[in-house]
């Protein structure tokens, strides 16, 4: 890997671990203050979906890196409009010697390998786990008329105005041991065989809870975050935001079912551990959906809120809750800037000085304008970017000695002007009263030598265009002329 292109990779993999550890940690303090588990899910999904958006961003800039095309535009435009300096003053700028820049160039190759690696074969894994489903589904029974009825019901009562759920399926399905939501195009309720035998109101309760996850869409937030987990498997920070947003999304429905029939929180409770114990005594893996039985941890949470009674929230502690969470955004907003880190190889004094120049807008337009008189084309130039900054590298050397023999001639005729007026120049012109000067084999005319005449500037123009006659007529279609 180039040592650019490895230091620039180091740069992005620093900003986004330190961006993304200062927004999770500000989403902790953010779901403290929040006062559902509505709020606290969209908090975490946000979060998560923020990894990936600057995961995506990140590799957009080390791909625009890669291409030198791209690239020389890109430094041009920072260059011209002065967002170099500014993107610099907001980065942490840290020097690596030249000599460790290949060392990190190296190390982010053999990271790139491992996570490519790893991400295919949890890409393998995901799509094996449907796999499995698939064939398991093919075993999928049509449920008893008592609970195809239950389910009409249910669904009469659990849909929306406005929000129809008249394309759900419902089916039973052997060697489950939770009832389940599956599909976010097609939504299917399964449930295990034993819910055939489970009263009307224990039934309605799973129903309520299962269509409450058809209603919210839960299943393709569900495999949003699968896909996130596939990318961005090496961040602690996703995992645990993964965990949470699960238990958020539990809470929510059973607060939801509570809130609508408040008076089955026995029944739904009861139901609730019932069938966590038969998972926990299972071997049976579980299915890639939405499970309605949780584990010990979240089943204690989950069956406290359900069976604790609601307590409403004063205006004057949301506003509260409101300005606190705005306050902790806008201060995560104005800090995320400064966590970008810059990493950059130390460049020697003589690029330095390019630097500089080219920063301090030093035109360039002297050597270009004499290549086009010398006939050397320039269309063709290519600009070289070193450490961010254009340096131009496509005039040749005959137009670099052109320009030389053009700056002799330009010397020379002020020597002649110099010696015409009588005037002294450094090098060139009248040494002293009746000496010629130097280079010039025609003497100095007497009005020169006498010093206290005045001569006409009719006079000194006319010799002087008799002397730089012949100079001028030997470039007379030069641009310079």
């Amino acid at each position: 890997m180039d040592p650019n292109l490895g230091l620039l990779a180091a740069s992005g993999l620093a900003s986004f671990l330190l961006k993304t550890i200062a927004e999770w940690m500000v989403c902790l303090v953010l779901v403290r203050v929040a006062g559902s588990a509505r709020i606290r899910f969209n908090l975490w999904l946000t979060l998560v979906l923020g990894f990936v958006a600057q995961w995506m961003w990140m590799w957009v800039g080390i791909v625009r890196g890669a291409f030198p095309a791209s690239a020389i535009l890109h430094a041009s435009a920072l260059v011209g409009s002065g967002a170099a300096d500014r993107a610099g003053a907001e980065s942490t700028r840290i020097q690596v010697a030249a000599a460790s820049a290949g060392n990190v160039a190296r190390a982010m190759g053999v990271l790139l390998i491992c996570y490519g690696a790893i991400l295919a074969w949890r890409m393998m894994g995901t799509a094996a786990a449907r796999f499995r489903f698939a064939r398991a589904m093919r075993h999928k029974a049509v449920p008893q008329q008592r609970l195809v009825a239950t389910f009409q019901e249910a669904l009469e009562q659990t849909a929306a105005p406005g929000n129809s759920l008249s394309d759900c399926e419902l089916w039973v399905l052997p060697g489950l041991v939770s009832p389940a939501t599956v599909g976010w195009w097609q939504p299917r309720v399964i449930v295990p065989p034993m819910c055939e035998t489970q009263d009307a109101s224990e039934l309605k309760a799973v129903f309520w809870h299962e269509l409450k996850h058809v209603e919210r869409r839960d299943a393709l937030c569900n495999a949003v975050m699968r896909a996130c987990r596939i990318l961005l498997w090496f961040h602690p920070c996703l995992h645990h935001a993964n965990l949470r947003l699960n238990a958020e999304r539990e809470l929510a429905c059973d607060a939801a079912v509570v809130r609508e029939h408040p008076q089955i929180r026995d029944v739904y409770a009861t139901c609730l551990v019932r069938f966590a114990r038969i998972r926990d005594r299972s071997t049976d893996a579980s299915v890639p959906g939405i499970e309605m039985a949780s584990g010990a941890a979240l089943l204690s949470t989950r069956v406290r809120s359900i069976l604790s009674e609601t307590q409403r929230v004063s205006r004057i502690s949301r506003a509260m809750r409101a300005a606190v969470s705005m306050l902790l955004m806008g201060a995560m907003a104005a800090a995320l800037p400064m966590l970008n880190v810059l990493f950059a190889a130390e460049v020697r004094s003589a690029e330095i000085g390019v630097r500089l120049a080219i920063a301090a807008d030093i035109p360039a337009a002297g050597p270009i304008r004499a290549a086009k008189s010398a006939g050397v084309p320039v269309q063709g130039a290519v600009t070289q970017v070193v450490g961010g900054m254009v340096e131009p590298s496509g005039l040749t050397a005959a137009a670099l000695q052109h320009d030389e023999s053009l700056a002799a001639e330009h010397r020379a005729a002020m020597g002649i002007l110099t010696e015409s007026t009588g005037m002294d120049a450094p090098g060139i012109g009248v040494e002293g009263e009746g000496r010629v000067s130097k280079g010039v084999s025609r003497p100095v005319p007497a009005w020169g030598r006498a010093g206290r005449s005045s001569p006409s500037w009719t006079s000194v123009a006319v010799d002087a265009a008799e002397r730089m006659g012949p100079l001028m007529g030997d470039h007379g279609g030069d641009d310079h002329h």
